[in-house]
């Protein structure tokens, strides 16, 4: 009675074990229902793998800059950052539905995603505004550049639906450095933020802007 009892259990444990097993494993690749040939898509997983995790590095750091910004043009800067994060984070959900077509499982935990993206993300704490709408910039720019290197990595491998996602959502992505990078223009935020007049202990900021011909 005892050893039964024991063998009930050890099976007990080794079903709930393989139900616990991955069904595929992260680094495995199977077949996909598009036939596109193993070789090939594994070329196209691994650049949607680095758009995967730069657009989700890109969305956080979105909605960090978001969160913390103060100031003048408040409300603009808040409904941009609002509207280029939503689009960011509708890339990332698409390049990793795609990775899946493909046949691969995305690395979609945060350490994954933050060591496949190509920038760093910012250290925390708020940075001054005009940083921090640099680094957006820069990081949607270098995003920008990525979909177009695996746009030509997906045509190569004559994976087109890849290619059309990409192009698609590559036209949006750019529009985002337009969008964030006006704010930057000299009359976009105050000349004391955008960093035109400086303190003066005797005239102070306005005084100071007359005596440069401001």
């Amino acid at each position: 009675m005892a050893r039964e009892s024991t063998q009930r259990a050890a099976e007990s444990k080794l079903h709930l074990k393989s139900r616990r097993a991955p069904v595929q494993e992260i680094d495995a690749i199977e077949e996909n229902p598009i036939k596109l040939a193993k070789q090939d898509a594994t070329r196209v997983i691994e650049g949607l793998q680095r758009v995967l995790g730069t657009a989700y590095t890109l969305y956080h750091q979105y909605k960090k800059h978001q969160v913390v910004f103060v100031g003048p043009q408040f409300k603009q800067i808040e409904q941009v950052l609002q509207m280029v994060g939503v689009e960011t984070e509708a890339l990332a959900s698409e390049a990793a539905e795609r990775i899946h077509i493909l046949g691969a499982i995305p690395a979609m935990n945060q350490d994954s995603l933050t060591a496949s993206s190509i920038f760093a993300p910012e250290p925390e704490g708020a940075l001054n505004l005009r940083t921090m709408l640099e680094n957006d910039v820069k990081a949607e720019a270098a995003l920008a550049r990525l979909m177009r290197e695996t746009v030509d990595v997906a045509i190569k491998a004559g994976d087109y639906g890849t290619e059309d996602l990409l192009k698609r959502t590559l036209r949006v992505q750019e529009k985002h450095t337009y969008f964030v990078g006006a704010f930057l223009e000299r009359e976009s935020l105050n000349l004391q933020l955008a960093g035109v007049m400086t303190e003066n202990p005797e005239h102070g900021p306005q005084e100071q802007g007359r005596k440069n011909g401001k």
